[in-house]
């Protein structure tokens, strides 16, 4: 779908993220770094970069040997200095935060349209931190697997049967319903903000996301009533990384009990990926994809959002 219906070839340039990745990577050039030794990494984001801040937060968190930050104010945090790097996600951040007087290095990745951001800014900054030993799993040649990983899913996926997520499949089933997309944990629940933001994004509709353990602390009890009309509107997308815990795994296998019932369909979406990163962004290609093929049967175009510029 390149012609009226996809102005801004949505759907190649995200069968091309594999190149974003590998591009992305090797714009954090090492010698920029040097003489950093940061006690701190901030990643500063606004509403439109925080996405990509939460994958990169929830896919090197583990592995990573010095504090790393998430924050999404307006103003630094009082406590920067100069031993805290800020990375600056996007051009209106970094520009409130210099003219603040911050005292901290700065420094930010290229600016990329929306389907490709958490993409291209993960993969940056994921760079920047391997070089400055602050996530000793993430390497250059890790980011080379990443990009190699999402090359090789960017040809299955366009292939029925070859064992990968189906997007055509997936947006046929979804149809004109609206979709709660749950995870598990903490990847988990960014993963479901992926398929939510591309959705509304691409497809124009609206879409909800939750994980758990959070949603069991009240969603799930507001699945008690109105099963007539939620499952006449709903579709649950039950969303797999391969990285859960023997726990979270429970827990997913428990869902279905109560919430099957109340929704339309339930359509599962597992990817196989060598790394939590690699995992993080394969969903993203094919969430993004998804959206793409809703926007087909709805009659949208998925690049153009209007809506979103108004307030940019």
């Amino acid at each position: 779908m390149t012609g009226p219906l996809d102005s801004l070839r949505v759907r190649e340039r995200v069968l091309g993220l594999g190149e974003v990745v590998r591009h992305s990577a090797r714009a954090a050039d090492p010698s920029t770094l040097e003489g950093l030794s940061p006690a701190t990494v901030v990643i500063a984001t606004t509403p439109f970069t925080r996405l990509a801040g939460e994958i990169l937060l929830a896919s090197t968190a583990s592995d990573a040997t010095i504090p790393v930050v998430g924050w999404h104010h307006d103003t630094p945090p009082p406590w920067a200095d100069t031993s805290t790097l800020v990375v600056a996600l996007d051009d209106r951040v970094a520009e409130r935060w210099h003219h603040s007087g911050l005292a901290a290095p700065m420094i930010a990745p290229e600016a990329v349209d929306a389907e490709l951001r958490a993409v291209a800014t993960t993969s940056f900054v994921a760079a920047v931190l391997a070089a400055l030993g602050g996530v000793p799993a993430v390497t250059p040649i890790d980011m080379e697997e990443v990009a190699s990983h999402l090359e090789t899913l960017a040809v299955a996926l366009p292939v029925s049967g070859t064992g990968v997520p189906d997007p055509a499949r997936l947006a046929r089933r979804i149809g004109r319903t609206m979709v709660l997309a749950y995870g598990a944990g903490a990847s988990g629940g960014v993963v479901a903000d992926v398929w939510k933001s591309a959705i509304n994004r691409s497809a124009k509709a609206p879409a909800f996301a939750n994980s758990l353990p959070d949603l069991l602390a009240d969603e799930l009890c507001g699945w008690g009533q109105h099963g007539d009309v939620t499952r006449q509107v709903f579709t649950w997308l039950d969303l797999r990384h391969g990285f859960e815990t023997v726990a979270e795994l429970d827990q997913l296998g428990r869902m279905p009990d109560f919430v099957e019932e109340v929704v339309a369909d339930r359509l599962a979406v597992e990817v196989s990926a060598p790394s939590p990163v690699a995992a993080m962004l394969s969903h993203v290609m094919v969430a993004e994809l998804t959206a793409v093929e809703m926007a087909a049967i709805a009659g949208v175009d998925p690049g153009p959002t209007p809506a979103a510029r108004t307030f940019g």
